[in-house]
């Protein structure tokens, strides 16, 4: 089971739009066939009414009921869904710091520490010097002739292993 305190259910209130019993702008009927599609869940169990039969409250009672990777995977559905909802309908979001306040909850739900989670954010996303030189060397190919360009080419393309540039 999963430990998300109250506080956390005022920003899930906040960002999945929860008041009055809704969540985002699903009806009934797409609130199952989202759960239903994204996550093999059926949303619409008696065990998720508990509480009331709303949608925000079958949604409290399945996060306090599931496991954390369940409930992490729930969060993320739904967040990828307000995202593209937002998005279609060029929105502001209206939720301070919503995205790094919902990856704090994400991480403390799975046990990643602010340490910890600092560590993998302060990752470079461009190693500069590296993009700068594999240019330098590519470009430099032109200027040989075509076979010897091929063979050269040939080598280039092996030199993440020799730079130790991480496939990402």
């Amino acid at each position: 089971m999963t430990h998300i305190r109250q506080i956390d259910f005022l920003l899930l209130d906040d960002l999945f739009e929860m008041s009055g019993g809704y969540v985002l702008n699903f009806s009934n009927r797409t609130f199952a066939d989202f759960f239903a599609q994204e996550l093999n869940i059926d949303i619409y169990d008696a065990a998720y009414a508990i509480n009331g039969e709303s949608k925000a409250k079958r949604l409290k009672n399945l996060l306090k009921a599931s496991s954390t990777p369940t409930t992490i995977k729930v969060l993320k559905a739904l967040w990828d869904y307000r995202e593209a909802l937002r998005q279609h309908h060029e929105t502001v979001d209206q939720v301070k710091n919503s995205h790094g306040r919902f990856l704090e909850l994400l991480n403390r739900l799975s046990g990643i520490t602010g340490e910890q989670s600092t560590k993998t954010v302060e990752r470079p996303a461009f190693n500069t010097h590296v993009v700068a030189q594999l240019i330098a060397d590519l470009t430099s190919l032109a200027k040989l002739a075509p076979q010897d360009r091929g063979y050269k080419f040939e080598t280039f393309l092996k030199c993440q292993s020799a730079l130790n540039i991480d496939p990402v």
